[in-house]
């Protein structure tokens, strides 16, 4: 994935592209579990509302953080997207699966 200039999790991320990078129907970035026993959150706007944080594949198959479970839908680039899923109390860190 790549950043769109502005921090990951937001909907300028897009995929790689390139020679060496295809994009075959049964290939693609998959992030099997994510799990954070604590809190996630990014940076709050009053220290910078620039940035953005997050975790983005084009599949996302478990998300789990602080003792709660985010749904999510089997398969890829279906769950909140363009706008991801916020995980953090101050909406600056978000899971997104982009197309």
């Amino acid at each position: 994935m790549i950043d769109g200039g502005d921090g990951f999790g937001n909907p300028n991320d897009v995929t790689m592209s390139g020679p060496c990078i295809t994009d075959e129907p049964t290939r693609h970035s998959i992030i099997g579990s994510i799990r954070i026993k604590g809190e996630a959150f990014g940076t709050p706007n009053s220290v910078n509302v620039l940035d953005h944080f997050g975790f983005v594949a084009r599949e996302i198959r478990s998300v789990w953080i602080g003792g709660k479970t985010f749904p999510l839908t089997a398969g890829k680039s279906n769950d909140q997207l363009l706008v991801g899923l916020p995980v953090g109390p101050i909406d600056d860190f978000r899971v997104l699966e982009v197309a």
